[in-house]
C-alpha cells in the first residue's frame, strides 16, 4: 500500500530525495567494490572489507524498511540504472582492469623485455605492473607493428633509456604517417623520440633478455607490412601481436598499409607448426590463447580467403562482393555487428588488389 502509492509521487522534493538516496546506495556499493578490489591480494583485509560491506548492507536494509515507503519507487529505479552505468564506466577506468596479466606468462625475470608499448597513458601503469614482478630495469620494448595501441609508449620508454625494437617497416610507417583504408583517417608522423631505435630488415633477429633468448620473426604482409612475432622457446611462450586475436572476432587486416589475408594465413600456419598444446599464446587482444584457438582462427581465415578470392577472380567489384555476403555464416560468429562484417569483407577483398 505505502510503497504502491509512493511510486506515483513527483515534484522537486521527491526527485531530490530519490537522488540523494540513490547516491547513498550506489556510494555504499562502490566503496564495497573498491575495498574488495584494492585488498584482493590480502586475505585478512579482504574478509574485513566483505564484513564491513555486509554490515553496511544490513544497516541500509534497516533504513529502507523504515523509510522506504516515502520513496518514489519508479523514479528510484530509473536513477539507479543511470548510476549503475556511470559506476561501471568509472570502475573500468579506475580499477586497473587493463593491468597486463600477460607479463606473468614469461615467468622468470621477464622485465628486461616488454611488448607491446600500448597507448602513451599506459606507460606508468605498465611500469607499475612490471615492478610487482621484478626490480630489474626494462631493456627492450618490442613493437609488434605500428598501430597506436601498440607503439604509444615508445616515446616515454625510450626517454628512460629503453631500446625500442621493430621490423624496419614500423620505423618507416611511424616516421611518415599513415592512412586508414576503411575510414580514410590520417595518422600523422610520430615525434622523433618515438621512432624505434633498433630495427631489422631480414626475416628474424634474436635478443638475449633476462637470461633467455627471444626469437623475433617477421611475417610479410599479414596484419600490416611490419608485423613481428616473438617466441621464447624455453618458456614455451609465443607472442603474436595483432596477426590474430582471441576475442573470437574478425581481426583488422590493414590493407592500406601492407596488410593481406594471405600473410595472415601464413602467420597462423607458422604458429601451428611452432606451438604445442602447452604453449602460452599472447595475443594483442583477448585472453591468453592456446593452439586450438590458433587452429580455429586459421580455419576462419582460410574459408574467408577462398570465398572472396573466388569472387574477386570472377571480376566482381568490391560492392558486388559486399552485397553477396559470402561470409554470412562466419559473420554470425565472428562479426560484432553488420558494419564489422562489411569491413572485414572489404579488407579481404582489398588484399587481392595488392597483386
Amino acid at each position: 500500500g505505502h510503497l504502491a502509492s509512493s511510486s506515483g509521487r513527483a515534484g522537486a522534493a521527491a526527485f531530490a530525495g530519490v537522488f540523494l538516496f540513490t547516491v547513498l546506495m550506489m556510494s555504499r556499493e562502490g566503496m564495497e567494490t573498491a575495498l574488495l578490489l584494492l585488498q584482493l591480494k590480502e586475505t585478512l583485509n579482504l574478509v574485513l572489507g566483505a564484513a564491513l560491506g555486509l554490515v553496511g548492507a544490513a544497516a541500509l536494509a534497516s533504513l529502507w524498511s523504515r523509510f522506504g515507503q516515502r520513496v518514489n519507487i519508479g523514479l528510484f529505479f530509473q536513477m539507479t540504472a543511470i548510476f549503475l552505468i556511470v559506476f561501471g564506466v568509472l570502475l573500468c577506468v579506475l580499477a586497473e582492469v587493463w593491468q597486463p596479466q600477460w607479463l606473468k606468462s614469461l615467468c622468470t625475470d621477464p622485465t628486461s623485455l616488454l611488448f607491446p608499448g600500448q597507448f602513451a597513458p599506459m606507460h606508468d601503469k605498465l611500469k607499475a605492473a612490471i615492478a610487482t614482478l621484478s626490480d630489474q630495469p626494462i631493456k627492450y620494448l618490442i613493437n609488434t607493428h605500428f598501430h597506436g595501441d601498440h607503439v604509444g609508449g615508445n616515446g616515454p620508454f625510450q626517454a628512460e633509456g629503453v631500446t625500442v625494437v621493430a621490423q624496419d617497416n614500423v620505423r618507416i610507417r611511424l616516421a611518415a604517417g599513415t592512412r586508414n583504408g576503411i575510414t580514410g583517417v590520417a595518422t600523422p608522423p610520430v615525434a622523433a623520440g618515438a621512432v624505434p631505435k633498433q630495427t631489422y630488415t631480414g626475416g628474424s633477429m634474436t635478443l638475449q633478455v633476462g637470461g633467455r633468448t627471444a626469437q623475433l620473426a617477421h611475417v610479410n604482409n599479414a596484419h600490416t607490412d611490419g608485423d613481428t612475432w616473438v617466441y621464447f622457446a624455453d618458456a614455451n611462450v609465443l607472442c603474436v601481436g595483432d596477426t590474430m586475436n582471441n576475442t573470437k572476432r574478425y581481426q583488422t587486416i590493414d590493407f592500406a598499409n601492407g596488410g593481406d589475408i594471405r600473410g595472415a594465413i601464413l602467420a597462423t600456419e607458422a604458429y601451428l607448426k611452432l606451438a604445442n598444446d602447452d604453449t602460452k599464446v599472447v595475443v594483442g587482444h583477448g585472453p591468453l590463447a592456446k593452439k586450438s584457438d590458433i587452429a580455429e582462427y586459421h580455419a576462419m581465415l582460410v574459408t574467408a580467403r577462398e570465398r572472396i578470392e573466388k569472387l574477386f577472380n570472377e571480376g566482381k567489384s568490391e560492392q558486388e562482393v559486399i552485397d553477396a555476403k559470402p561470409l554470412a555464416d562466419l559473420d554470425a560468429k565472428w562479426a560484432a555487428n553488420e558494419e564489422a562484417a562489411r569491413n572485414f569483407t572489404k579488407m579481404v577483398y582489398n588484399s587481392f588488389k595488392r597483386s
